[in-house]
């Protein structure tokens, strides 16, 4: 578990994909892929305030941080939780079965 602020990553951008999940979503491996796939590259990161096996292994898998929201439940909370993680000063806030075009970064 990592709470904002904890992890060190390389600055590739101005830019963050925020990947913002909830409970056992099919289609995270899919977002995710979506999003490291970009043309440009963006800072990644999952933020979950349900955290599981599930999830846990995605982030493992494909080496991007994430974040436990502990603070304000529901979907406000969870997506203010995801914005203040971000390291950069532009964030997209994916929804765990989102799919981006390659070039969406750009």
């Amino acid at each position: 578990m990592i709470l904002c602020g904890d992890s060190i990553m390389k600055e590739f951008s101005n830019h963050s994909f925020a990947v913002v999940v909830y409970k056992d979503p099919p289609f995270l491996d899919q977002a995710v892929q979506s999003i490291l796939n970009q043309t440009v590259k963006s800072h990644i990161y999952i933020s979950t305030s349900t955290p599981n096996d599930h999830i846990r292994k995605i982030a493992e898998d494909n080496h991007i941080p994430l974040y436990i929201n502990t603070g304000r439940a529901g979907i406000t909370g969870d997506w203010e939780f995801a914005l203040s993680c971000a390291p950069t000063p532009y964030v997209t806030i994916v929804d765990q079965d989102d799919i981006y075009a390659l070039n969406y970064a750009e």
